[in-house]
């Protein structure tokens, strides 16, 4: 949706013009849905849908938001005291903030789908240690496996899987679609994060905890599959050049394909 006056000036000169425009705004609006919907019928949004949604639904499988969300009640249950374990938890925030500075200064150098790579390989040795330190018995050694790996684990997130899936949906949409198909894929996001936030006790309890951080490590190894042969490299090409390269990187798949 696109305003081009400054709503202040338009009242001042012309009331029943101000009046228009707010319902011209309306009509684009509704208007970037409508053609979001068309170009799902025609084929044109699915493959950024694909690619949107599901780096996204990805991001929250890696179990993130349940080690933040969880955190404090993890560390107590591998064994720190419940003060400590609060106070270890917003440590590890502010250096999962400082992380994604460290991105942004790095991304478009090194490129979105390498530091994705370098991430999620951090991720899965993390994970790795959180499942190892529920698999020992409570004790200060498997409270400090698993705050190291939950350090860990957050930091390689926000150089990966974390900010890189919103910079790469905003890029491979249409410029027609872009608002409406990165708004539906935000969407999705929510929604997965709610649902996989709840199933973590459940999980656990089916699983352990130990089996439920292997669940993540497999959703990982997904996301690391997913990357290589459906997410187009995005980095150094102008947003029509993106949109285009995920038409090219879906053909080199379907080429590959038996």
């Amino acid at each position: 949706m696109v305003c081009h006056q400054n709503s202040d000036e338009r009242d001042l000169e012309n009331p029943e013009d101000s009046e228009k425009s707010d319902d011209t705004c309306l009509l684009e609006s509704g208007a970037g849905w409508s053609n979001l919907w068309q170009s799902i019928l025609t084929g044109q949004a699915i493959p950024p849908l694909i690619i949107g949604c599901g780096l996204h639904v990805l991001a929250q499988a890696s179990g993130i938001n349940v080690i933040i969300y969880y955190g404090p009640k993890m560390f107590t249950l591998a064994g720190l005291p419940n003060s400590t374990a609060v106070f270890v938890s917003a440590g590890i925030s502010f250096a999962q903030m400082c992380s994604t500075l460290l991105l942004s200064r790095m991304v478009d150098r090194v490129g979105r789908k390498p530091m994705s790579y370098i991430g999620l390989s951090f991720m899965l040795l993390s994970l790795c240690g959180i499942a190892c330190s529920y698999w020992l018995p409570p004790s200060h050694l498997a409270g400090w496996l698993a705050l190291v790996s939950c350090f860990c684990f957050r930091v390689a997130f926000s150089v990966s899987l974390g900010p890189l899936p919103y910079i790469i949906t905003a890029e491979i949409f249409p410029e027609s679609i872009r608002t409406p198909g990165v708004s539906f894929c935000l969407a999705v996001k929510w929604v997965a994060n709610f649902a996989i936030a709840l199933s973590w006790l459940p999980l656990s309890e089916v699983f352990t905890l130990a089996g439920t951080f292997v669940l993540y490590f497999a959703m990982c190894v997904l996301s690391i599959f997913f990357l290589a042969f459906y997410v187009p490299e995005t980095s150094g090409k102008t947003l029509g050049q993106a949109s285009q390269a995920v038409w090219k990187k879906l053909q080199d798949t379907s080429d590959m394909s038996p």
